[in-house]
């Protein structure tokens, strides 16, 4: 069980490494989708169901396609994006 546990652990982590490092901003918000399944399945494992199923139903079902929403709807040039950074 805590293998199992320390395997999602590790690939939240390297999700919200790529959340970080990530330049295109429709991948960013995927990972951050990843994040949240993860650490919803970590609650779910410790048998912390409903805080677990709050977890895919508000952050997934909600905000994270709020974001993927927002940012298609936006539609930023990558170029004009990328003149704002430097």
């Amino acid at each position: 069980m805590t293998f199992i546990i320390y395997i999602i652990f590790i690939f939240g982590i390297t999700s919200a490494t790529f959340v970080l490092r990530s330049n295109n901003m429709v991948y960013s918000a995927l990972a951050l989708i990843a994040v949240f399944f993860s650490s919803a399945l970590i609650l779910l494992l410790l048998k912390a169901d409903f805080l677990g199923y709050l977890f895919i139903i508000v952050y997934v079902g909600a905000v994270s396609i709020l974001f993927l929403f927002v940012i298609m709807n936006l539609s930023i040039k990558e170029d004009a994006f990328q003149q704002t950074i430097i």
